[in-house]
């Protein structure tokens, strides 16, 4: 049996890359990773996956960069979004309350030329619970 859906996994962690592909893929989802924003932006490009898991704090181009390219990217800007992040806990900032909260949005609105929405679709802090990971995908995949 084929996997079902593909998923686009975008972290700079080969690690966090390696046990949530595992995660996925023990659940009928075909991973496909990224290193960061610039290298995931091309592979969403290209592979046009279902869903996104994507990382913030990266190298080259972050998760916030790229959630915004792609929210304005009229081919891209369906696929729903997970942000996986450690960022919380490493920044001491609420990132799931602050990517969500209006002042951001509409300061991203004005700066993108009237993007209507670049928040994430979901917001999991890292460690993820498997449980939990999976539930999300499945919701934001109507599964």
């Amino acid at each position: 049996m084929l996997p079902s859906k593909t998923v686009l996994v975008i972290d700079d962690d080969p690690d966090i890359c390696a046990y949530v592909s595992e995660v996925l893929r023990d659940n009928d989802y075909r991973a496909v990773t990224a290193a960061d924003g610039t290298e995931g932006l091309g592979i969403a490009r290209d592979v046009r996956p279902e869903l996104i898991l994507l990382d913030l704090m990266m190298p080259n181009k972050s998760g916030v960069q790229f959630l915004n390219e792609v929210k304005l990217d009229p081919a891209l800007s369906g696929i729903p979004i997970v942000v996986l992040s450690g960022a919380t806990r490493i920044t001491g900032v609420d990132m799931k309350h602050y990517l969500r909260e209006q002042p951001f949005k509409e300061r991203k609105k004005t700066e993108l030329g009237g993007a209507s929405d670049i928040a994430p679709d979901a917001y999991l802090d890292k460690p993820v619970d498997p449980v939990i990971l999976i539930g999300t995908v499945k919701k934001l995949l109507g599964e």
